[in-house]
């Protein structure tokens, strides 16, 4: 069986649904939060707004996410698709493409 492209968890301090996803592009698990509203299905969602990410670069000789903001993901998931927009620092940028299935472990 194939994992899901996202999966939904309920946090329980304030019973708010948040929404895992792997981003391709960074190699990472991205979250959507109460900001955003879904619709769709969870093996097509779509998200009002965009999703943009600022974080650290992955340092090979550390094995950490410790160089300082060195990377920006920035795109819009609409029906089971995500669209890279032209400010992404990845090798994605500009593209659009299919919503990768969760690593295992991560779809638990």
């Amino acid at each position: 069986m194939t994992n899901p492209v996202m999966t939904k968890h309920i946090d329980d301090a304030d019973e708010t649904p948040r929404y895992h996803w792997w981003c391709p592009g960074c190699d990472a698990l991205h979250v959507f939060d109460k900001r955003w509203m879904m619709t769709g299905t969870l093996e097509a969602p779509t998200f009002d707004g965009s999703y943009l990410s600022r974080h650290n670069r992955w340092n090979p000789e550390t094995g950490e996410h410790d160089i300082p903001l060195g990377n920006i993901c920035h795109s819009y998931v609409r029906v089971g698709r995500i669209e890279y927009l032209g400010d992404c620092t990845h090798e994605l940028v500009g593209q659009t493409v299919d919503m990768v299935p969760l690593p295992a472990g991560w779809a638990d």
